[in-house]
């Protein structure tokens, strides 16, 4: 099993992680701007949907937006240093958070690439991820048989994480025909980023549309690809299989970024943090930048 030393920084330190990753969004991307669309271009996804006009009225007037915007990177700034009550903090951060993302999938279109990301966020926000790898706070002293939530929250948004992987690989071998892995679907797909408007990646996709044949290794590869996402969950339990999956995963983000223009970077940095071990390095070398220093032995256990 992954992370069976697991503890109060492991998890801490995910929570800087899954956090960071939505101040980047919230910051980059202001989703206040969409007060600027007519109400009439909304579709209402989610519980969105059960909101009367007079709310979508307010929830699209550009002050209130950006009122939830600060106060939602407040929120999210605070989360990443650990702040405290923990769960004042983070339960009003996630609830904003997927009000947001309901908010932004009600004018364009319903993807995955948040879903793993505020999966996560919503177990980091019950659990007490903030006993540890916080600014506002010195790491608890721990006892080693109190250490079972810290794991748990590693575990579910593992399970979280290997789950979304798992419910695409398989919707795409329900639903789609065999064509998709036999026919010229990937050449489609690459040949119509040819009229993106900002393309940096232009001469390696027409490169590749130039060499058709390159595209029935590309179909093989999306094929084990698929098989690889649907067998996800066996990374928790086999060491060997999850340096595969990594291997092909890793892959196949590369090439949708090289080929297609699609790169679902929080997807990557969940897939570093909570399926390499990297939190495993990070706990003795960076708690004196985080933390007091640790605690004599009969100080934590007495």
């Amino acid at each position: 099993m992954l992370y069976e030393a697991g503890g109060a920084r492991t998890l801490g330190f995910v929570r800087l992680c899954v956090f960071s990753i939505w101040f980047l969004k919230i910051v980059r991307d202001p989703f206040y701007l969409v007060a600027e669309l007519p109400v009439e271009t909304f579709s209402p996804v989610g519980l969105l949907a059960l909101a009367p006009a007079a709310v979508w009225a307010w929830l699209t007037d550009e002050a209130v937006l950006r009122t939830v915007w600060w106060v939602l990177l407040v929120l999210v700034v605070l989360a990443m240093a650990g702040a405290r009550p923990w769960r004042a903090v983070a339960l009003p951060a996630v609830v904003l958070l997927t009000l947001q993302q309901s908010l932004l999938r009600s004018v364009g279109f319903v993807n995955h690439a948040e879903i793993g990301v505020l999966f996560c966020a919503w177990v980091l926000a019950v659990l007490p991820s903030a006993d540890g790898f916080a600014l506002m706070r010195p790491d608890r002293g721990i006892r080693p048989e109190s250490a079972a939530p810290y794991r748990l929250g590693i575990l579910l948004m593992t399970l979280g994480l290997l789950f979304g992987y798992t419910a695409i690989g398989a919707h795409r071998l329900a639903l789609s025909s065999p064509e998709i892995f036999t026919g010229d679907s990937m050449l489609f797909y690459v040949g119509k980023t040819r009229f993106y408007p900002v393309d940096l990646l232009l001469p390696v996709r027409s490169w590749a549309l130039s060499r058709p044949g390159l595209f029935g290794v590309i179909n093989v590869g999306f094929f084990l690809v698929t098989v690889m996402e649907v067998l996800s969950p066996f990374c928790l339990i086999s060491r060997r299989f999850r340096h595969f999956w990594l291997v092909f995963i890793f892959g196949f983000h590369v090439l949708t970024l090289l080929l297609m223009q699609i790169f679902f970077w929080e997807s990557g940095i969940l897939v570093v943090v909570l399926m390499t071990g990297v939190v495993n390095l990070v706990r003795p070398t960076m708690r004196p930048l985080f933390a007091s220093p640790r605690p004599s032995a009969g100080a934590r256990f007495s």
